[in-house]
């Protein structure tokens, strides 16, 4: 049996999704994502998107709608790119098996351990990760080992 990548339609994309087909066709036409099954091929063509597309379209919609602009997300996917051509990230599909995060003004992606961010519109530089769940954890575990004595309040 043959193996075929599904395909969705710019309308399908535009009704699965809820971003316009202008949006589509815009963000086609400055290079932020490229429909990778059948790509436009002059005003008014058909363009047809994989399931993968489908995934980098929801995250680049996802940013936009924290108010992330196009440039930032255009440099965080060049240097997520960059860095798979440059052997540094080993990954068959990087949208759908890295996570990211975003505080609004910059796109991090986090590493494997989950611990340390990456900004991909920074070219790289780390952000430390520190869960307040893992330090009331630790201060709990520190006191009981002190002994757990408590001063009464006043």
């Amino acid at each position: 049996m043959e193996n075929r990548q599904q395909a969705y339609s710019s309308k399908q994309v535009s009704k699965i999704l809820g971003i316009s087909l202008r949006q589509l066709q815009y963000w086609d036409e400055k290079g932020l994502l490229k429909p990778s099954i059948i790509p436009a091929s002059g005003r008014g063509t058909l363009r047809y998107y994989s399931f993968s597309d489908l995934v980098q379209l929801k995250l680049i919609k996802r940013f936009r709608d924290e108010q992330i602009s196009l440039r930032k997300i255009a440099r965080a996917i060049e240097y997520l790119q960059r860095q798979i051509e440059e052997g540094q990230l080993n990954l068959i599909d990087p949208f759908t098996e890295l996570s990211f995060v975003t505080d609004g003004k910059s796109i991090y992606l986090l590493t494997e351990d989950k611990k340390i961010a990456i900004s991909l519109v920074l070219m790289g530089q780390l952000v430390w990760h520190i869960p307040l769940e893992n330090l009331i954890t630790e201060v709990k575990e520190l006191e009981s080992r002190a002994g757990g004595q408590k001063t009464a309040s006043r």
